[in-house]
């Protein structure tokens, strides 16, 4: 209420008749609201005044001026006045209400008959020049009139504006007018429009209002007109009109709370699940990782003392496989120094002898096993670490260049696809450049092609392995789409849904099951996304979605 001063009255701007039907429906339908209390809630920010049509004095506003169609105010009082009576009844469709039967002020009875003698593209002019009537600070241009479609622009001058009850308001009285006109089928929708979306130098045009209806025909129209303004008739109309609107409005009211309430429950129970997933995450990384990783390096450490015994540079078991020799060299000496017979030595001490040396070469092939799964087991937990330490990481910014990674990777395994008989092959760009950490981008391509070499173990003998990665811009040019696709067996489609979360894997005796879920973190740090389609024994193609570059959008 910027253009309020406590020495002058508010602009005239705004028909009181904006108010009238405000304070009778709100007096019918809630009473608890006090227009009272709203004005002097208003008040509080400025005074708010008006000149008495009858004596010229300057007095405050009360409710009687706001139901007395002779009184102006200004857009700034009447938008807070409109946002003080949404804030007490928070029904995102009260306005809507309030528009959608605000014809029945006595104001406005004239305006409405003979409404269905005119025609739609007739009451779409006259609602439009109506509606300018009553408020000075709006315009309204009609861009498109034909029978059952209309479009109406509401634009408003420069220092003025409108609010989102405002424009529901209107909303429904272009519904209420249609309904009067006999239409049928009225779908009336509305968006705000940028300056830019403007034709020519037209400024602050705010609101498009998108109108289709199904028109009437002769007869229904003159049904309108006649029987409809029999009093009594007119009366059980308008009743069951207003009954009907009510219950649709209810229930469409009813729908849009469950349809909001469902969807914030499926987005707080996505979050929950989500937050359940990271705290996982974090206490497999963290604590549980942690712990063991410590277990099997200390273990590790003693099977070290045991590999280098007594710092002679052999294990502990070949330490023992030498005692056996020189037990044996020994035995041999002093069977020939004292004339000991050989047989009773060869039947009493040889078995015994050689059963060391048998536990000791098994000790030591044991020994080297609990080494490999050691070992294993500390690149696990290592893994577990890493990918729990993801959800610390921040996105890189130095520019990577998606096909040169590419191209090191089909370097760097050209051994071991040439051994698989897989033929990898690159397509598409020669260069496409992401803003990301080169290792981030490399993890998530080494994964998804290491996946995809795995697979292509399932491929018979003698039949095609292939590896294609095509890399291309997407439709928008503001982003790279990269697929990753290979001849394998495929995935199962009960597996999809549970092929990016962490510790699921189709190979439980190789896998940890973490490398997609690297998959679908890196990619998600970047703003990109990854999905999946398979086809078993065609195909399955994995594909990335990453933002180019601003070097590539210029």
């Amino acid at each position: 209420m910027s253009n309020l001063s406590p020495a002058h009255p508010m602009a005239k701007q705004c028909s009181a008749l904006n108010t009238f039907w405000l304070i009778k429906y709100l007096s019918r339908h809630h009473p608890e609201v006090s227009v009272g209390e709203i004005l002097d809630q208003l008040a509080q920010k400025g005074p708010l005044l008006v000149e008495n049509i009858h004596t010229g004095r300057l007095e405050a506003v009360t409710q009687d001026h706001l139901t007395n169609p002779d009184y102006w105010f200004s857009n700034d009082f009447i938008l807070a006045l409109y946002d003080a009576v949404q804030q007490r009844v928070p029904d995102p469709r009260l306005f809507y209400r309030m528009g959608r039967t605000s014809y029945r002020a006595q104001q406005l009875i004239k305006t409405a008959i003979g409404i269905p003698l005119l025609g739609g593209e007739k009451v779409v002019a006259k609602v439009s020049h109506e509606a300018s009537k009553f408020n000075r600070t709006r315009r309204y241009a009609i861009l498109k009139n034909i029978p059952g479609h209309a479009l109406i622009e509401m634009s408003h001058i420069p220092g003025a504006a409108f609010s989102d009850p405002v424009v529901r308001w209107h909303q429904g009285m272009f519904a209420a007018y249609a309904r009067l006109l006999g239409a049928t089928e009225v779908d009336i929708a509305y968006r705000y429009l940028q300056k830019e979306d403007c034709p020519g130098d037209r400024e602050q045009v705010v609101c498009r209002f998108d109108i289709r209806y199904t028109p009437p025909n002769l007869l229904r129209r003159l049904f309108q007109v006649f029987i409809g303004n029999i009093p009594f008739v007119k009366k059980i109309i308008e009743d069951a009109d207003l009954i009907q609107l009510e219950q649709k409005e209810q229930i469409l009211n009813r729908d849009q709370i469950i349809r909001e309430r469902t969807e914030k429950i499926s987005q707080l129970q996505e979050e929950v699940a989500a937050a359940e997933r990271q705290l996982l995450e974090q206490s497999m990384g963290g604590g549980f990782a942690h712990e063991m990783r410590n277990a099997l390096a200390g273990a590790l450490l003693e099977l070290k003392a045991y590999r280098n015994y007594r710092n002679q540079d052999q294990s502990a078991a070949q330490v023992l496989e030498q005692a056996v020799v020189q037990l044996f060299t020994a035995i041999d000496r002093l069977q020939l120094q004292y004339q000991l017979p050989a047989d009773e030595i060869g039947r009493e001490v040889l078995p015994w002898v050689e059963t060391i040396a048998r536990l000791a070469s098994e000790l030591g092939d044991t020994m080297e096993g609990v080494r490999a799964d050691i070992e294993r087991g500390l690149a696990i937990t290592r893994e577990i670490q890493d990918y729990a330490a993801l959800n610390q990481r921040s996105p890189g910014q130095d520019e990577v260049d998606l096909v040169a990674v590419l191209h090191h990777y089909g370097r760097k395994f050209a051994g071991q696809l040439k051994e698989q008989a897989t033929t990898f092959r690159l397509e598409g760009c020669e260069q496409a450049t992401v803003l990301a950490d080169q290792g981030h981008i490399y993890s998530i391509f080494s994964n998804l092609l290491n996946n995809a070499r795995e697979s292509l173990a399932g491929v018979s003998v003698g039949q095609e392995r292939r590896i294609v990665v095509r890399v291309e811009p997407s439709t928008d040019k503001k982003h790279y789409q990269i697929r990753v696709s290979d001849n394998g067996p495929g995935i199962a489609p009960e597996q999809e849904e549970m092929l990016f979360q962490p510790f699921y894997t189709t190979k439980p005796a190789t896998g940890t099951g973490l490398g997609l879920g690297v998959v679908a973190k890196l990619t998600s740090l970047y703003q990109g996304e990854v999905t999946l389609s398979s086809c078993p024994h065609q195909e399955t193609t994995f594909t990335i979605i990453l933002p180019a570059a601003p070097s590539e959008l210029s």
